[in-house]
C-alpha cells in the first residue's frame, strides 16, 4: 500500500487576545534605539483637587500647594519568543518566532507588571466579592487621582464583572461604568477563581521598539533543530500611585 505524505500548509492566522494591558495602556511604538535605557516624564498632576471657602467669606483661608512634580520612571525590559522546530518542512522559522511574539507579547507585559505591582503596590484592604473590590478601587481612584485610572485584574474577575455590566467593552477597550480603564490579563493564573488580588494605578505608559532578532535561525546539527529568536525592547511605567485589594470571588 502506498502512503501519501501529508501536505505541509501554512498555519491559520492567530488572533491575539483582546482587552489586556496593550489595550488599556498608552502604547508608543518608537524606532528610538534608547528604549532599552528607560524613560522619564513629569505627569500633569498626581493628587486630588481641593477646596477652600470663598475669598469674601474668609480672606485668611489657606490653600495647600500641590507641586505635581512626581517623576515617572519607565523601567526597561524585553519580551521575546524563542521558537524550536525541525528543519524539515519549516522554511519560515524566524517569521514564526516573530508572529508568536506579536501574538503573545501582551501576556509577557502583564507578567512584568504583576511582579512590580506585587512588590510595590500599597495594600488598602480586602473584600469578598469582585464587585466590592472593584468599588473600593474606583473610590480610591476618584479621591486620589486627577484622571481616569487603570484597574488590573485577571480574566476570570473581568468575566464575572462583565455578567453584571460593571465592566464593558467601550471603543476597543474595557472600562468600568465609572469610566476607569480595565486591563484583563493573566496577572495571577494560579487559581483565578480563588483568593487573589486586583490593582489600580494611574495611567500606564508602554514605549516599545521594533521586533527584531539575531537574524538567521541557529541550527543544532546534532538534533536537526532550528532555534529562532524574536524579541522587542520595552520600557514601562504607571504614574502617581499603585494600590492593591485582596478579593475572594
Amino acid at each position: 500500500m502506498t502512503v501519501t505524505p501529508m501536505e505541509y500548509v501554512a498555519a491559520p492566522p492567530l488572533t491575539p487576545p483582546r482587552f489586556g494591558i496593550l489595550s488599556a495602556a498608552v502604547v508608543i511604538d518608537s524606532p528610538n534605539p534608547h528604549i532599552g535605557f528607560g524613560f522619564q516624564y513629569v505627569p500633569d498632576f498626581c493628587g486630588p483637587a481641593r477646596m477652600t471657602v470663598g475669598v469674601c467669606a474668609d480672606p485668611s483661608g489657606q490653600k495647600v500647594s500641590e507641586s505635581g512634580r512626581d517623576v515617572v520612571d519607565g523601567q526597561p525590559f524585553v519580551v521575546y519568543s524563542l521558537s524550536d522546530c525541525k528543519t524539515i518542512g519549516n522554511t519560515d522559522a524566524q517569521a514564526r518566532a516573530e508572529r508568536a511574539l506579536t501574538a503573545g507579547e501582551g501576556r509577557a507585559v502583564e507578567e512584568w507588571l504583576a511582579a512590580r505591582l506585587t512588590a510595590e503596590a500599597t495594600n488598602i484592604g480586602a473584600w469578598t466579592g469582585v464587585d466590592k473590590a472593584l468599588a473600593m478601587l474606583e473610590h480610591y481612584i476618584a479621591c486620589n487621582y486627577g484622571g481616569a485610572g487603570t484597574i488590573h485584574m485577571d480574566r476570570a474577575h473581568a468575566s464575572l464583572l462583565g455578567t453584571t455590566h460593571l465592566v464593558a467593552s467601550t471603543g476597543g477597550r474595557l472600562t468600568t461604568m465609572l469610566g476607569n480603564v480595565v486591563s484583563a490579563g493573566c496577572y495571577d493564573d494560579t487559581d483565578p477563581l480563588g483568593p487573589s488580588t486586583m490593582w489600580a494605578t494611574g495611567t500606564v505608559t508602554l514605549e516599545r521598539g521594533p521586533v527584531g532578532g539575531p537574524g538567521n535561525p541557529v541550527l543544532d546539527p546534532a538534533t536537526n533543530d532550528l532555534f529562532a529568536l524574536a524579541e522587542r525592547p520595552y520600557a514601562g511605567a504607571w504614574e502617581c500611585f499603585a494600590v492593591a485589594v485582596g478579593v475572594t470571588p
